[in-house]
C-alpha cells in the first residue's frame, strides 16, 4: 500500500508544488476555503491522470487487491490534507514571528481537529468517481455536492458591515474562525467529539463503497 501512495505522490507532485506555492501567496485570504479546494485540486488530479492514461484498466491487471488500490487512495488524499495543513500554520507562524504583530490568524488545535474533520469529509465525496465509469460525469457530480456546501462558508467570508460614515460595505473576513463556530452551533452536544466522528464515519463509509463499487466494476 505504501508503494501505491508512493505512486500517487509522484504523479500529484506538479499539482502538489503548485497548490503549495498558491497557499503560500494566499495566507492573507480565507484559509479554510484554500485549503479545503487544494485538497479538493489534488484529488481530481489524481483521478484526471488515472482517466487520462487509462491507469485503472492496467492497475487492477497487476496482482494487487482493488481494496489496497481504493484504501491507498484515500489515505494519499487524506495525507494530502495533513500536508497543506502543516504547511499553512508554518507560513502562518514565520509570517508571524517576523512581524511586528500577529495579523494572520494563526490555527489552534481545535482548529486542526475540525479543518482535519472537513478534509475527511472532502476526502469521502471522491467515492463518485469509483461509481460513475466517466470522469466528466463524476466531475460534475463532485462540484455539484461541495458547492452548496462552500456558499455556506462564502457566506461567512464576505459580510456587510457600516463604515465610519455609516455606509454599507463588504467586509472580508480572512480569520479561520468560521468552521468551529459553525460547528459548536450545530453541535451542541460536545461537538469537537461528535462532528469528527461523524466525519470519520462518513471517511469509512465512503471508502467502503468505492471499495464495493470497484469490484464490481469490469476491466
Amino acid at each position: 500500500m505504501l508503494a501505491l501512495m508512493k505512486r500517487d505522490t509522484l504523479v500529484n507532485r506538479g499539482a502538489i508544488i503548485g497548490v503549495e506555492i498558491i497557499m503560500i501567496f494566499g495566507v492573507v485570504l480565507q484559509q479554510e476555503i484554500i485549503l479545503l479546494a487544494g485538497v479538493l485540486a489534488l484529488s481530481i488530479n489524481l483521478f484526471y491522470y488515472d482517466s487520462k492514461v487509462k491507469a485503472d484498466r492496467f492497475m487492477v491487471s497487476l496482482p494487487i487487491e482493488r481494496i489496497n488500490l481504493v484504501r491507498s487512495r484515500y489515505l494519499s488524499i487524506v495525507s494530502n490534507g495533513i500536508l497543506l495543513i502543516m504547511t499553512q500554520w508554518i507560513v502562518t507562524v514565520i509570517i508571524n514571528r517576523l512581524s511586528s504583530e500577529a495579523w494572520i490568524y494563526e490555527y489552534t488545535g481545535q482548529d486542526v481537529l475540525i479543518i482535519f474533520s472537513f478534509i475527511l469529509l472532502v476526502s469521502a465525496c471522491v467515492s463518485v468517481y469509483y461509481l460513475f465509469r466517466a470522469f466528466n460525469v463524476a466531475n460534475y457530480v463532485l462540484i455539484g455536492i461541495l458547492f452548496f456546501g462552500y456558499l455556506s462558508i462564502l457566506g461567512a467570508i464576505f459580510t456587510r458591515q457600516l463604515d465610519e460614515n455609516g455606509e454599507s460595505i463588504i467586509y472580508f473576513n480572512s480569520e479561520t474562525v468560521y468552521l468551529p463556530d459553525w460547528v459548536e452551533a450545530t453541535f451542541t452536544f460536545q461537538p469537537y467529539i461528535t462532528f469528527p466522528f461523524i466525519a470519520i464515519c462518513v471517511f469509512l463509509l465512503s471508502m467502503k463503497l468505492s471499495e464495493w463499487s470497484i469490484k464490481r466494476k469490469l476491466v
